[in-house]
């Protein structure tokens, strides 16, 4: 009787891992899609506002909290005082849903373009 039960336990117990692992890759790729269209959701309402000054990071932390991050222009302190506005307006939900909404700012550091010199000239 036990060798006529142990493969048919091996089978079953191979189809619920194949199952589980279907259904984690399935969840990872719903969170992952929900994130990229908040970023594109965020990015758009910046962009429509302020014009591409800042491209947003979006990113669902462990246990559900969003963080966002920006290489912002720190010398222009109402421009990223607005860009933290919009990303409350725009993940505000979020931020009730899941628990807090974390922004973080990097300073961009303004180095100088370089000067293309024309050869034709």
């Amino acid at each position: 009787m036990l060798t006529v039960l142990a493969p048919i336990v091996g089978v079953g117990v191979s189809v619920l891992v194949v199952v589980g692992l279907l259904a984690l890759a399935a969840w990872r790729e719903r969170t992952r899609a929900l994130v990229v269209a908040r970023q594109v959701m965020l990015t758009d309402a910046i962009h429509r506002e302020l014009g591409a000054v800042v491209s947003p990071i979006v990113e669902k932390r462990t246990f559900g909290r969003w963080q966002v991050r920006f290489t912002v222009p720190v010398e222009r302190p109402a421009i990223v005082g607005r860009i933290v506005a919009i990303a409350d307006d725009v993940l505000g939900a979020e931020r009730v849903a899941a628990g807090g909404l974390r922004i973080v700012l990097t300073p961009r550091t303004e180095t100088e373009r370089p000067r293309f010199v024309s050869r034709m000239a």
